[in-house]
């Protein structure tokens, strides 16, 4: 597993024309709105207040680039999906984000966070629909593993799988189906796995993921 030894937040971005000018591999993180991405953050880079906390969903409304070892980023996306932000502002930074993850060159993979509580939202399903028409590699990271019992993680999956028409979720690592069924050449094969920030479940599988993508 990629062991953390530095990490320096280098930009807080609130539109695309200050994006930095490095050419090193980025790795952006997105999900709705209190999905665990500052849990999942502060878990992976092993700190406990770099990516900070809230209760209050819809807290992040920039896109900050964390420097890892002077060697790749983690962008921090801002959250999707809240209600209580006004419309226009969401659909602001959803196209936002999606120019971003179209357009930049230096982007080198997604990881895309759902709640394994639930199923897939609207916009979560939206966006992994456009996800997938990118060219980009993405990742689904079902978050907060530790609140789902292990006799309900096929539940989970075969939930998520049943608000897409063809896809099929695959280990990131083995590329076997997660539900142990024959592959089919039809369906849109996601890599995805479990995370908990707590228990620290999934965090060496998401590493090295990403770290087979780091040139």
């Amino acid at each position: 597993m990629l062991k953390v030894k530095t990490v320096e937040l280098k930009g807080t971005v609130l539109n695309l024309k200050e994006l930095p000018r490095s050419r090193v591999a980025e790795f952006a993180v997105m999900g709705r709105s209190n999905v665990g991405k500052s849990s999942l953050l502060n878990s992976l880079l092993n700190r406990k207040n770099i990516a900070r906390i809230s209760k209050a969903p819809g807290k992040t409304r920039t896109i900050n680039f964390f420097s890892v070892n002077d060697r790749f980023f983690l962008v921090d996306l801002p959250g999707y999906g809240f209600a209580k932000v006004p419309r226009s502002e969401r659909e602001k930074w959803r196209k936002v984000i999606m120019l971003y993850i179209a357009s930049r060159e230096q982007l080198a993979g997604i990881v895309h966070l759902i709640d394994s509580r639930h199923p897939p939202s609207e916009d979560d399903v939206e966006i992994l629909v456009e996800l997938s028409g990118v060219g980009k590699d993405f990742i689904v990271v079902l978050t907060k593993a530790d609140k789902v019992k292990s006799s309900r993680r096929r539940e989970a999956i075969e939930r998520f799988e049943e608000s897409f028409e063809n896809l099929c979720l695959v280990d990131p690592m083995t590329g076997q189906a997660l539900l142990r069924r024959e592959l089919s050449s039809e369906r849109i094969h996601v890599p995805a796995l479990f995370f908990s920030a707590k228990s620290g479940e999934g965090k060496d599988a998401l590493w090295r993921w990403i770290e087979g993508r780091i040139d």
